[in-house]
């Protein structure tokens, strides 16, 4: 029995939906017959999922021929899961024509194009390299998009604490926030930062200044390297909509010097030169601000060594 004939079709998008995610060959779902075709094919179009090298080249040979359907709910969810160094190195030409083949408008009922939401969500999970020249096409490729959240983790188990967003990928990312009118959530995770972090700091402050009216932004930045307090309170301070900047194990230096805490980020404002009561005033706000949305967690220790040595 066709579940159309007696499924509300919300309920029935909804099994679909958990369909895809844990169906091992979700695109034969489509072929059942032309009714379920007409309602997977735009569930499917909107949950991109590509797991290696292989599965991204055949993604942009296939969607030159055929483009994805007009994405449903808001806009595409994409994930592109590269788990080993061979997956990883050269990526980004690649990347970067899949991301374009996402952003671009759907099929129509009559057959024609039909402008449609985009990448709504991007979530990488892969390595960069200092040694791969291809890595600086990753501002190109995530300037395609436009997305309300981005998520860069490390394919890596959670205890290792490796930089798979080096610092060429890091320059090349914060160049690609500042069009991001759309942004709400932002994680990064085993990132190094080469200009204190005021790399990121800037390039989100610019994203402010440029859409002031922007929705409410949580920041969550786990492992990372080269991390200032400076960096913290520009952020904190210069992001009007900055609801939560969330630090889990984010490091001044190495990862065998002090980790960041607030109190240093709170030791700096308290350190500023003030000259009136309008001053502390100005001072004790901030320091409000600081401590509303900057939350500081140690979540790996070591055994020796590091913020051990000090207590």
């Amino acid at each position: 029995m066709d579940p159309f004939t007696y499924l509300p079709y919300e309920l029935f998008e909804e099994i679909l939906l958990y369909t895809l995610d844990t169906y091992e060959t979700p695109y034969l779902l489509p072929t059942i017959n032309s009714t379920w075709a007409g309602a997977v094919l735009p569930l499917l179009h909107s949950h991109v999922i590509l797991t290696s090298a292989a599965k991204l080249h055949r993604f942009v040979d296939r969607t030159r021929s055929a483009p994805l359907c007009c994405a449903v709910k808001g806009g595409r969810y994409v994930e592109i899961i590269l788990n080993s160094a061979p997956q990883s190195l050269g990526a980004w030409g690649i990347i970067k024509e899949a991301l374009g083949r996402c952003e671009c408008t759907g099929k129509g009922k009559d057959g024609g194009r039909k402008c449609c939401r985009g990448v709504r969500s991007l979530r990488l999970m892969m390595d960069s390299f200092v040694s791969d020249k291809g890595v600086r096409l990753t501002g190109e490729a995530l300037g395609l998009i436009n997305p309300e959240i981005f998520t860069w983790a490390s394919p890596d188990p959670a205890h290792h604490f490796s930089a798979s967003i080096v610092q060429t990928a890091t320059e090349q990312l914060c160049r690609a926030i500042r069009s991001w009118s759309a942004l709400q959530r932002f994680s990064i995770c085993n990132i190094a930062f080469f200009n204190d972090g005021h790399e990121l700091s800037d390039a989100l402050l610019e994203l402010q200044s440029k859409f002031p009216h922007s929705r409410p932004l949580y920041v969550s930045i786990d492992k990372a390297v080269f991390m200032l307090p400076t960096s913290v309170l520009a952020i904190a301070t210069g992001c009007p909509s900055l609801v939560e900047l969330r630090l889990t194990d984010v490091y001044q230096h190495s990862i065998w010097g002090p980790r960041l805490r607030r109190k240093d980020v709170e030791e700096l404002v308290l350190g500023f030169d003030l000259e009136g009561e309008q001053d502390r005033a100005k001072r004790d706000e901030v320091l409000c601000v600081v401590k509303r949305v900057v939350k500081c967690v140690a979540k790996t220790e070591r055994l020796m060594g590091g913020d051990r040595e000090s207590g």
